[in-house]
């Protein structure tokens, strides 16, 4: 499953070290973090921590859509960990995308 973050500085599309915001797949529903300040993220080249939990990837590409977005290419059991850690921790808000 795909997983697009938003974790790339707005002025310059580097690798910011926070996400914004998280996408699953192709659906419209977005998360948004509730503080738009960001939560903690690192991308390891191997994986992706967020809430102090790890989550391995396959593949990875950077701007997409824009240049604050990459996506990540997570096995289906991981994407649902990413989300069951995304929607217990009381820090993200769906939004729109």
């Amino acid at each position: 499953m795909i997983v697009e973050v938003c974790c790339n500085n707005p002025d310059n599309g580097l690798f910011d070290g926070k996400a914004t915001a998280i996408r699953f797949g192709n659906s419209e529903l977005c998360y948004e973090a509730v503080n738009w300040k960001g939560v903690k993220f690192t991308d390891t080249g191997k994986s992706i921590r967020l809430h102090g939990k790890v989550f391995p990837y396959s593949d990875m590409n950077e701007w997409v859509g824009n240049w604050c977005w990459n996506s990540y290419k997570l096995d289906r059991a991981v994407a649902n960990k990413l989300y069951d850690a995304i929607t217990k921790s009381n820090m993200w808000v769906v939004g729109d995308f």
